[in-house]
């Protein structure tokens, strides 16, 4: 009933915050996928832009839609070009 009202009662039982775990548990695997030397050597994006992004997002700005892209892209890349199983 609360909901069609605007409010949301269980803000405390969130099933998944993506963004919280990219700031937190899944940080270093993000960082080193979106920022690291695959990335850079694959020449997917601009790396200042990219950690533009990671810092906006590690300040709070929600950009977990474009970090989930990126991190898929360099994944894909392993496999396409390297043919890492991943």
């Amino acid at each position: 009933l609360a909901r069609p009202l605007g409010i949301d009662p269980f803000t405390a039982l969130k099933v998944a915050d993506p963004a919280a775990w990219m700031r937190c548990p899944w940080r270093a695997a993000v960082q080193e996928l979106v920022l690291g030397s695959d990335a850079q050597r694959y020449g997917l994006w601009n790396a200042q832009a990219a950690e533009n992004l990671w810092q906006a997002h590690l300040a709070g700005a929600n950009h977990t839609r474009q970090l989930g892209a990126m991190v898929a892209v360099v994944l894909f890349a392993r496999q396409v070009l390297d043919g890492e199983a991943v």
